[in-house]
């Protein structure tokens, strides 16, 4: 636990410079975007909100990694 300060400060930096961004933090709900989210359950239509519950990754236009999100009820 007194580790993650330590390593979560430059790791920031690191994805910074490398123009690296967060789809969305978790707890976030946001318009479903089949582009971008993956559904861990259920089905949604696009626009529908969602809950983001893992982090997703981009650089610039480019897809690194969806962020995996379930519908809000």
């Amino acid at each position: 636990v007194k580790i993650v300060p330590l390593v979560e400060t430059p790791l920031k930096k690191i994805l910074q410079a490398w123009g690296i961004e967060a789809i969305a933090p978790v707890g976030t709900e946001i318009p479903y975007d089949p582009q971008l989210h993956q559904l861990m359950e259920g089905t949604a239509q696009p626009g529908q909100t969602v809950k983001v519950r893992y982090t997703g990754y981009r650089q610039g236009d480019k897809l690194l990694y969806r962020a995996k999100v379930s519908p809000v009820f």
